[in-house]
């Protein structure tokens, strides 16, 4: 059976209709199949699943601006000249990969729990606390204009 996905949609992973899609972007790839049976969730499984939606709403808060800077950012890194074999993202795809290189930090790792207790002010959050700050601490791959994107993650 050959799939077709409409509406230009270049990838898909996730459930949908029964089954479990997974994407293979260097092959041109979309397999599907039944999802397994009898296997739980690891403790790993459900970490991860938790702190993907702690970031969810995490970026529920981030200012407007912010996420502007973001688009406008994620369009410049996907056109570098080593992304352009991978599959393109969106600016929340680009923040998912800020967040988790923040909390990667050497120096000043980013504390997702604190944020989400704390609630998103430019205390907790100062690596990332703009576009041009998270390039500058070597979070994102410095692209072309990126000292212009200077709107802070949290609205006054």
């Amino acid at each position: 059976m050959k799939v077709k996905c409409r509406l230009g949609i270049k990838s898909y992973s996730g459930q949908l209709d029964g089954l479990v899609y997974a994407n293979f972007a260097s092959r041109g790839v979309i397999i599907g199949k039944m999802p397994s049976v009898g296997r739980e969730a690891t403790e790993q499984n459900v970490l991860i699943a938790n702190r993907s939606r702690m970031i969810a709403n995490i970026y529920q808060s981030v200012s407007p601006a912010y996420k502007q800077d973001l688009e406008l950012y994620t369009y410049k890194m996907y056109n570098l000249e080593e992304y352009q074999e991978r599959i393109s993202g969106n600016k929340y795809s680009t923040f998912c990969k800020l967040i988790w290189a923040a909390c990667k930090h050497a120096q000043n790792p980013l504390d997702l729990e604190s944020l989400i207790t704390n609630g998103l002010t430019l205390d907790n959050c100062s690596q990332i606390k703009s576009i041009k700050v998270a390039v500058e601490n070597g979070l994102l791959p410095e692209v072309l204009g990126y000292e212009e994107l200077l709107a802070e993650i949290v609205s006054d």
